[in-house]
């Protein structure tokens, strides 16, 4: 999932852990450190249906909460 231009993935990371959601900040999955881009790693295979919207609310509250300041 990409983010906003100028959004720290590992700050978006971090505020989404505090919300009881787990996600992985992308560019970790990169072989090549150069090509990174910014983003986040989502897995909800297991998260029950009727949960994965409430989730993604919280996710999105997450992001605007690190984006201040991001370029649009």
């Amino acid at each position: 999932m990409p983010l906003p231009e100028g959004t720290d993935d590992r700050a978006v990371t971090q505020a989404a852990i505090e919300r009881d959601i787990v996600v992985r900040p992308l560019p970790g999955y990169y072989a090549d450190p150069e090509r990174a881009r910014q983003g986040l790693l989502l897995g909800y295979a297991c998260v029950p249906e009727e949960d994965i919207a409430p989730a993604f609310e919280t996710l999105a509250s997450a992001i605007d909460a690190r984006t201040a300041g991001a370029v649009p």
